[in-house]
């Protein structure tokens, strides 16, 4: 058992993990490289099997030592030219990583492994493998002063020689001073030492490993051209350099010291502690759920409090989730050598190509994906690509491909697995499943070729006729799907026959905290997961009439002429056993004819299938706090989950694929119309179509809308000649269109919408009297027929012309009127407003100190981190900068003290703006280099600094001066 202190060894641990993961990719790369590339993946590979000998040294770890040892010496031998790299070098070098990877699981027990074994192996390699090429090696002539090298590097003389001889061959003897045993150390006078060797190892490349001047060589016969490798790592520890010490010697051994104010770029932080974090960050919005429930919408101090809590508690998410989120890289690298071993043991020619390797994931999705994916690329391996003489036999190259993309897509990630095979033969997939029971003649008949070969996720179905160590036992593709829908995905098949296959992942970003649409059945709350909705229909009056239908024993509902399954929720949570057909009969019956009130259809979707889900109410959206449910409910497949809501009370989280089995909703008689294009080939958009006044109809992309709220007119708040609506504690801005638009006055009535679109500065809601549709439409907007400013243009829907608003041009307008009338009342209209720079990370924050600052009159610009602040105060004039401390990239300290140092710009003034309001930080801040100090929120002492600042002589009065 080694000794070591467990917290030094789990950083040897994870740092050697890191290091063995370099090791596996750049051996991989290295088959394929040439010229400078391979020689800069070789010296990689050195330095990473010789960082985790040292370490391994350190910690106590001898036999990984050992191991590492021997691949160095391998390493060096490949980088030096004297050893070949082929595919059994690289084999062993692969068996060797993944040994001291497997001592690593159990680090404080690995000096009692035996590895005898492994080493003779490892030293096998380095006669198994010959030199390359069987150049002449070159002849070169040494003259050292020893006395200036000794002094220069601190090595003793004895070590000089063996690294001499170790790098070449000594041909002439050494000369030094008559009679003098140089392991008695130098004389009195100096020393000159000349011999000559011959070496294959580059001359750069030795003097770098000697530690020699250039100058002292003379190259008796021509060099290889050989690119000058990266400098490798010392093999030990080096002492101070002296004082006489040459300068570059003096840069390489002891780096000049790091200035107070720089910090590491990483930290290591246990799982366990990101897990925590995690668990208090979904307390926190829990408690800001309730606070927003709680507090009384007419205190207008409760109501900026709820406010900053909301956008403080949405930072702090955003910034905890970031700290699980890791590339898919990390996940996709590993396949690089499950492709090569594959396809060495299949007698097959497999290239994998990886893109899309920064798309991050949830750090437990991604370990969850590893199987999975594991799975599909072994499949396109086993059954997908072809050998080479059948490749070349059906017209295509010798050597196959897999794909693995990853990209976002619809606020999820889509992960594609893709080849270049012999694709899925659907005629082949029938063959089997009725070889093996699984469906009938009759059931198979009706299949289309892409259902066909969706055949093959079911449970037992493989297509290979023999039992191989890969692949024909008969568990598998039913596995992954499982696993994936586990994660909140799905997984889709699309392959044609002779051209290849492709796996389409949809994944979740994270499983912890997830919009959710929150829904009423009886007198009981649930949760709908945004991913799996795609829109919400109100119906209404008798079950029998309008846009209901039936269909043997199915309910159906018409929507825009697709007929769309029904499932009343309330009867599946009614009926634990899984329905049937006389099951959905009677529940038909049941409701054929009563008379229900107002009801809802929830659509949402199952894969590319939809169905209508019929429930009694429909509550809002809100983020949730998943929590794992609880085991007894663990059998009823309908719930994925549970939350806590801001009231206390517990939900649970509907299970969409689950309640659908349940349910037995069969798709099959939906029959979906083909995508709507338009005469060119347009891609349709799915746009929401309402009215305001009587006569004209609007349209909005959905893409561009954050949400609907049903609001009642009577409790709009005025303000003056402003309206505002009180959602969750914020203030939001009613704008009305005829107000901006030659359009007719609403339709008023108590009930009316409020429309509120994404990613618009100020908070602002369209007023809409009536709903009337959403529709997936090919359409192109018509810019020319009718103009008017706030309308991006019309198109024919419907037979009817529909307006398009547009959004960010009406809150502009509605922000210029708002300036300008502020600016009357205030008696404001200088010649040139001031121009103030605003460094802000926290975008709350920054839009409260940019719409404050603007109500003054000022110009705001803004800079989300200090590194971006200083490169618009390089390049821009500004009157004023107003920066926050704590920033990533560049805090405000290192920023202010950049202005003064780096860009020399004693004269503009700068405003600390931050929560920290000690004497010590004002003190820091001033020394740092801003002219003054205020904390956030203190909203009259703010402006008033400004104004002091922006006034002649302003920054040099008072504390203002201390910068110097």
């Amino acid at each position: 058992m080694i000794s070591t202190n467990q917290e030094l060894l789990n950083e040897f641990v994870g740092e050697s993990r890191e290091h063995l993961t370099t090791v596996a990719e750049e051996l991989l790369a290295l088959e394929k490289a040439s010229g400078a590339d391979r020689q800069q993946r070789l010296d990689r590979l050195f330095r990473a099997v010789h960082s985790v000998k040292g370490s391994a040294s350190l910690v106590g770890c001898h036999q990984i030592a050992d191991l590492a040892h021997s691949l160095e010496t391998i390493f060096d031998r490949v980088r030096q030219g004297t050893l070949a790299q082929t595919a059994h070098l690289t084999d062993g070098l692969l068996t060797g990583a993944d040994l001291i990877r497997a001592l690593l699981d159990d680090a404080a027990n690995s000096n009692d492994v035996d590895i005898g074994d492994a080493i003779a192996r490892l030293e096998g390699l380095l006669a198994e493998s010959p030199a390359p090429h069987s150049e002449v090696a070159p002849t070169h002539a040494l003259r050292i002063d020893l006395d200036a090298y000794v002094r220069r590097t601190g090595r003793s003389l004895t070590r000089f020689f063996a690294d001499l001889e170790a790098n070449g061959q000594v041909r002439e003897p050494c000369l030094l001073l008559p009679e003098h045993d140089i392991g008695k150390g130098l004389p009195g006078g100096p020393v000159r030492y000349e011999c000559q060797y011959t070496s294959t190892v580059p001359l750069e490349l030795l003097a770098e490993q000697l530690r020699l001047q250039l100058t002292e060589f003379n190259a008796a016969a021509p060099e290889p051209t050989e690119p000058k490798p990266a400098e490798p790592e010392p093999a030990e520890p080096e002492p101070p350099a002296a004082e006489d010490a040459e300068p570059q010697v003096i840069a390489r051994t002891e780096p000049a010291s790091r200035p107070e104010t720089e910090r590491p770029s990483s930290v290591r932080i246990s799982v366990q502690i990101l897990d925590r974090l995690m668990n208090l960050a979904g307390e926190l919005v829990l408690v800001r759920n309730q606070a927003m429930q709680a507090a009384d919408p007419t205190d207008s101090q409760m109501r900026q409090i709820v406010q900053r809590l909301n956008g403080v508690t949405t930072d702090v998410q955003q910034v905890v989730m970031l700290t699980r989120m890791q590339p898919v890289g990390n996940l996709f690298s590993k396949f690089s050598r499950l492709v090569r071993d594959v396809s060495r043991k299949l007698g097959k020619q497999i290239e994998l190509t990886t893109r899309g390797t920064e798309v991050e994931l949830d750090k437990a999705i991604l370990e969850e994906l590893a199987d999975p994916l594991t799975h599909l690329v072994r499949n396109c391996c086993d059954h997908g690509i072809e050998k080479p003489a059948e490749r070349i036999a059906a017209g295509k190259v010798p050597q196959g491909h897999v794909l693995l993309h990853a990209h976002h897509e619809g606020g999820q990630i889509r992960i594609e697995v893709r080849d270049d095979g012999r694709g899925i033969d659907p005629q082949r997939v029938r063959h089997k499943a009725l070889e093996r029971g699984l469906k009938s003649a009759a059931e198979l008949g009706a299949l289309s070729d892409t259902e066909l070969q969706a055949l093959v996720l079911l449970p037992g179905f493989s297509t290979a006729d023999n039992v191989t160590e890969l692949s024909g036992r008969g568990v598998g593709m039913d596995v992954v799907r499982t696993n994936i829908e586990h994660l909140g995905g799905n997984l889709q098949i699309e392959s044609a026959p002779g051209t290849g296959t492709c796996m389409h992942l949809r994944l979740p970003l994270t499983l912890a905290i997830i919009p959710c649409l929150t829904v009423v059945v009886g007198d009981q709350r649930y949760a709908i997961a945004q991913k799996d909705l795609e829109e919400l229909v109100c119906l209404s009056g008798r079950v029998g009439t309008g846009k209901v239908e039936r269909t043997h024993d199915q309910e159906v509902y018409r929507l825009r002429g697709r007929l769309l399954p029904l499932v009343r929720l309330g009867e599946v949570l009614a009926r634990p056993e899984p329905f049937t057909a006389a099951t959905r009969a009677e529940i038909m019956n049941r409701h054929r004819d009563q008379t229900p009130g107002l009801t809802y259809i929830a659509v949402v979707k199952v894969g590319s299938a939809r169905f209508g889900l019929v429930v009694d109410r429909l509550l809002n959206t809100e983020e949730i706090v998943v929590k794992s449910i609880h085991p007894l409910l663990k059998p009823l497949r309908c719930y994925s989950g549970s939350t806590i809501m801001g009231d206390g009370r517990v939900v649970l989280i509907l299970d969409i694929e689950g309640v659908a089995r349940h349910a037995g909703v069969s798709f099959e008689d939906a029959r979906q119309a083909p995508p709507v294009r338009g005469a060119g080939g347009t891609e349709s958009q799915t746009v929401l179509l309402f009215q305001y006044g009587p006569r004209e109809q609007f349209a909005i992309p959905v893409v561009m809308i954050r949400r609907i709220e049903e609001i009642r007119v009577s409790r709009i708040e005025r303000v003056g000649d402003r309206e505002f609506w009180n959602l969750h504690g914020q203030a939001v801005r009613v704008l009305r269109l005829d107000n901006y638009l030659k359009v007719s006055p609403p339709v008023e009535s108590d009930t009316m919408y409020l429309l509120l679109p994404k990613n618009l500065r100020q908070p602002m809601g369209i007023l809409l009297s009536r709903i009337l549709d959403t529709q997936s439409l090919a359409i192109q907007i018509d810019t020319e027929s009718h103009h008017q400013d706030g309308l991006m243009g019309t198109a024919i829907i419907h037979d009817r012309m529909t307006l398009f608003p547009h959004l960010y041009r009406l809150g502009e307008r509605m922000e210029a009127e708002d300036r300008a009338a502020s600016e009357t009342q205030n008696r404001k209209a200088p010649a040139r407003r001031k121009r103030i720079l605003l460094v802000e990370d926290t975008q709350f924050f920054r839009q409260v100190v940019k719409s404050t600052l603007e109500d003054e009159g000022y110009e705001v610009l803004t800079a989300v981190n200090g590194a971006l602040g200083l490169r618009e105060i390089s390049r821009n004039q500004y009157d004023l900068v107003v920066s926050d401390i704590n920033m990533p990239e560049m805090d405000g300290w290192d920023m202010a003290r950049a202005v003064r140092e780096q860009l020399g710009n004693h004269e503009l003034p700068m405003l600390a703006l931050t929560t920290l309001s000690s004497d010590r930080d004002r003190n820091r801040a001033l020394e740092s280099g801003f002219n003054a100090h205020e904390v956030k929120l203190a909203r009259e002492s703010f402006l008033a600094t400004v104004a002091r600042l922006l006034a002649p002589g302003g920054a040099t009065a008072g504390e203002e001066g201390k910068h110097g």
